[in-house]
């Protein structure tokens, strides 16, 4: 194992050594200054190319430099091809020798290398020519063969690499069609061995990087065959473990990163051999990375990491600031991301995912009128050169009255059948001239268009109608306030008085009773609701959620006319009208279990049974004599258990006070 220490300082000058760094700040400054947030599009769906061509279970993608997608279906035995303008096609499909495509990359000639799990076969397929094999299950002949490849990547000599995980070989075919063996199931040879390699990145000078899935380890190969283990289960050492790596980027510094499926994270292996995690299970702090198995970085330095068990991409900056760019939730229009496991990068900047148990691929970028794509496919790209943008960051290249969607939400679709579309090249579906189509609230009931009942349909020039006396422009009442939004007899624009529910000549409450004074849920002629209000001690609901309903159940209840079920020491309310509200600011409360505020000796009960009411009699009758002054706390009878309680009560209280502060 390599040591981790990072390069000495003084081997190359500080300010060398942030360059590449202070040039990624600007280009993602320049990025972020300029960029509208991403949009979501699904370039490819479960019916795959429309006819015969489903798609089934996408595992693999890689992006042409004119900005093609390809995608690889496992079950389907088939590779997708998507144009940046949207039209789908299958080059290699199950009528040749392809059996379970896995891993996809783009070779330097722009060629396509295919890894063919199921056959154990790798293939090279350049565009218009048929595939052609690089390799078969002979692999480097004899006990080298090849077995199950995951991977299939090309360095910048013309060398293709393929990843067997079921004979723990990675092979090198030269451009003559040569086939060795570049590291195998001994590893390094120092008893760190490769087992499982699923995933491999090599760079231009043809190093080659392997991770072991079932080893839980990384080799770095040079190009003269000298084998390191860079990475084992350790992690970097810090309580940040590999587990299962599942996934290899290599960035253009040298800079490896490598996604632990089974660990949560990912792990940054710098050139120099410093360790580090870049993102872990807590993903973004708000979404979590479950299961990590896909990996790409973008031109600016950004990494991207697909997160299969929490059906997310996240995206970590260059300073390390993590974030979500996609979720379950898809495009947001019906079509979700199910397991994605397979990422790659466009020549536009925009991130692919492919959804394996949504049988779909997204593509994750700038907005359609802002993206350097022709999506609409009349020779023009984005604003202002394309016509059907209204903006940088219109969604469609195409005229929103002329691109199949119901761009205003009013269940009519482009021109001629949205009155919002003057023609089929108007840029807004919503109408200026319409008031149920303009996207305003017209007559200030906070419902606009479709949604208000005074709209008829799109076509209604008014959001008022003359049938709804509450939404009709009229003061029927006579009270100089007219309808639901200035009127305080509308419950609603759909309330068929203005006047107030007690005062309308209207059984608004189904209970065969009219308005004040027959309804007893009107206090009054004014009142907006015959609805009767009952008191929380007397409605037969248990209001403060202790279990108990009502008087006499509940300790809160006075009586059923009590308003609120609460003890009046925690009730909220000043229920002696002393200008105190509740334990400890009233007085009168011993703690928030105390059923009453007012002291018992000023509270005109006879809260002892002795006859005797406070300390003033309570304006009835004779005075209790144990209460001395009005704010005595209680009415202590003078026989019986009484006086010992009252005694007692001091000292259990005081008892109490020192077993919580001796805690």
């Amino acid at each position: 194992m390599e040591s981790r220490e990072r390069t000495s300082p003084s081997c190359r000058s500080p300010v060398r050594r942030l360059l590449p760094l202070l040039f990624a700040l600007l280009l993602v400054g320049a990025a972020s200054a300029q960029a509208e947030p991403p949009v979501v599009v699904r370039i490819l769906s479960a019916s795959g190319d429309g006819g015969a061509n489903p798609l089934g279970f996408p595992v693999g993608l890689a992006a042409g430099a004119d900005g093609t997608a390809y995608v690889a279906d496992l079950v389907g035995d088939r590779v997708f091809r998507v144009t940046p303008s949207g039209v789908v096609s299958v080059p290699f499909g199950p009528g040749g020798a392809l059996d379970g495509p896995f891993g996809l990359s783009i070779a330097g000639s722009g060629s396509l290398l295919v890894a063919s799990r199921d056959n154990d076969r790798a293939f090279r397929l350049a565009l218009p020519g048929p595939p052609v094999q690089l390799v078969g299950p002979a692999g480097a002949g004899g006990a080298d063969g090849l077995d199950a490849p995951f991977a299939a990547v090309e360095d910048g000599a013309g060398n293709a690499y393929v990843a067997g995980a079921g004979t723990d070989r990675v092979f090198r075919i030269d451009p003559g069609g040569g086939v060795t063996v570049r590291i195998g199931p001994a590893g390094d040879g120092l008893g760190h061995a490769l087992d499982g390699p699923f995933s491999i990145a090599v760079a231009a000078d043809g190093t080659v990087f392997a991770a072991g899935l079932n080893s839980d380890n990384v080799f770095r190969v040079t190009p003269g065959g000298v084998i390191t283990q860079i990475l084992d289960a350790g992690g970097d050492g810090t309580g940040h473990p590999l587990d299962a790596p599942l996934a290899l980027a290599l960035a253009t510094d040298g800079t490896l990163y490598v996604a632990g499926r089974d660990s949560d994270n990912v792990l940054r292996v710098e050139p120099g051999g410093a360790i580090s995690q870049v993102i872990g299970p807590a993903g973004d702090g708000s979404h979590p990375l479950g299961g990590p198995n896909a990996l790409a970085i973008d031109a600016l330095g950004r990494l991207h990491v697909s997160s299969q068990d929490t059906d997310a991409v996240f995206r970590v900056s260059p300073l390390g600031a993590v974030s979500r760019i996609v979720g379950p939730e898809g495009d947001g229009l019906g079509h979700g991301l199910d397991r994605p496991r397979a990422l790659a990068i466009d020549a536009f900047g925009n991130v692919l995912v492919a959804g394996s148990d949504s049988q779909n691929v997204f593509r994750v970028g700038p907005p359609a009128c802002g993206n350097g794509l022709d999506e609409d496919g009349d020779g023009a790209a984005d604003f202002p050169d394309d016509a059907g943008c209204a903006d940088a960051s219109d969604g469609s290249e195409r005229f929103a009255c002329a691109d199949g969607a119901d761009d205003d939400g009013d269940g009519l679709v482009d021109f001629p059948d949205d009155p919002g579309c003057e023609n089929a090249i108007d840029h807004d579906e919503r109408s200026g001239l319409l008031a149920c189509d303009d996207g305003l609230d017209q007559d200030g009931d906070a419902l606009a268009d479709g949604a208000d009942p005074g709209c008829d349909d799109a076509w209604d020039a008014s959001e008022q109608d003359a049938a709804l006396v509450c939404d009709n422009g009229v003061d029927d009442d006579g009270d100089l306030a007219v309808d639901a939004s200035a009127d305080v007899g509308c419950a609603g624009p759909t309330d068929p008085s203005e006047e107030p529910d007690c005062a309308d000549g209207l059984d608004n409450d189904g209970n065969l009773l009219v308005d004040f004074p027959a309804d007893p849920g009107c206090t009054g002629p004014l009142d907006a609701t015959e609805l009767l209000v009952l008191p929380e001690c007397g409605n037969g609901l248990d209001d403060d959620g202790d279990g108990l309903v009502d008087h006499p159940a509940d300790f809160g209840c006075l009586s059923p006319a009590d308003p609120t079920e609460r003890l009046d020491c925690a009730d909220g309310l000043d229920n002696d009208g002393d200008g105190a509200a509740d334990h400890p600011t009233d007085a009168g409360c011993d703690g928030p279990a105390a059923p009453r505020e007012d002291p018992a000796c000023s509270n005109d009960l006879d809260d002892d049974g002795d006859g005797k009411i406070d300390f003033d009699g309570g304006g009835v009758g004779p005075a209790d004599p144990q209460c001395p002054v009005a704010s005595s706390r209680y009415e202590t009878p003078t026989c019986g258990l009484g006086v010992e309680l009252a005694l007692l009560l001091p000292a259990l209280r005081a008892l109490r006070r020192r077993g919580r502060t001796s805690r």
